[in-house]
């Protein structure tokens, strides 16, 4: 495939990424007036996936149209914000799947676990040890991550790649996967809720009732299961295509973007998705947003049409005087 398709492909996904996040985080920020302890943590990762799409906007919208040129220096620095929206993403994985846990699972304690004053703690720790964890890679030419030439590379410095295989791919293997058993597990206890009553040590099958209350939280438990699965599976790929499938395509440069920028824009784009759009509450914001526009957009099309008329000349009969 040409570059040229590929990067507008790109440019696509990126834009779609970074306008579905920054709207469902003004979504939770200004639209909902109630603040709900999942609500926060929402925000807090579309905030994350924007300062991981965010350089990428910048280089689009200025460096790729000639419009501004960045120092090396610079690309490094917006490097940090690549990494540091990529560890508060990961943490915050975590953080909704537990979250996910105790109200499915145990939701006589959601409120006392999840209180805001802890939600707020927690964001305060994950995001600080973001912070943290960025650091190794603010020593200049010693260690980096930058985005040079449409790809997202490391400093080629042995420092550097050891600390990048730590910080970056085995800590994002092992939350990934933490992630994926918290869901796993919260798949099957569903499933022994469905159809089973466990009662004074012995287990017996639930006659059938599929438009119960119970059928229908069920339906919607797997389906939220499934989209979080999945993209979760697509951040293990995401993970394990920069540190190693790219380096099969060192000697192909379409490949190699692929299996680094385009892959990283599009993790976090499916991801900003998964916890925007697809949600109802934001959905039905977003539908009443869009409604909205088009009807501002149809009264000023008539008041235009209606003001063009008024000014039209008009013509009176030669018979009168």
């Amino acid at each position: 495939m040409d570059f040229i398709i590929l990067l507008y492909i790109f440019y696509f996904i990126v834009f779609v990424g970074f306008l579905s996040s920054t709207f469902t985080f003004f979504h939770y920020l200004f639209y909902v007036k109630t603040k709900t302890s999942y609500g926060i943590i929402c925000l807090s990762l579309s905030f994350s996936n924007i300062l991981a799409l965010l350089p990428m906007i910048f280089f689009i919208l200025f460096v790729d149209t000639k419009l501004y040129d960045i120092s090396e220096n610079v690309n490094q620095k917006f490097g940090l914000l690549f990494l540091l929206g990529y560890y508060s993403n990961t943490f915050c994985k975590v953080l909704i799947s537990i979250n996910r846990f105790v109200a499915i699972h145990l939701p006589i304690k959601y409120d006392n676990i999840f209180c805001k004053k802890n939600i707020y703690w927690a964001c305060f720790i994950y995001w600080f040890m973001s912070i943290l964890m960025c650091i190794p890679f603010s020593l200049n030419q010693n260690c980096y991550f930058e985005y040079l030439n449409y790809i997202l590379s490391y400093a080629k410095t042995d420092f550097c790649l050891y600390i990048s295989s730590i910080l970056n791919f085995f800590f994002g293997i092992t939350i990934a996967f933490t992630i994926i058993l918290i869901d796993t597990s919260i798949f099957f206890l569903l499933i022994i809720k469905k159809y089973f009553i466990i009662d004074s040590k012995k287990i017996k099958i639930k006659k059938k009732d599929f438009k119960s209350h119970s059928g229908i939280s069920l339906k919607l438990n797997l389906t939220i299961f499934y989209r979080t699965f999945i993209s979760n599976c697509l951040f293990v790929f995401t993970i394990i295509s920069l540190r190693y499938i790219s380096r099969e395509f060192s000697n192909n440069f379409n490949m190699f973007f692929v299996s680094t920028s385009f892959t990283w824009a599009t993790y976090h784009t499916i991801d900003g998705i998964v916890v925007g759009l697809l949600n109802k509450d934001v959905r039905k914001h977003l539908k009443s947003f869009v409604c909205l526009y088009r009807d501002t957009k149809k009264i000023s099309i008539t008041k235009k049409t209606l003001s063009k008329k008024s000014k039209t000349p008009v013509n009176l009969p030669k018979n009168i005087m």
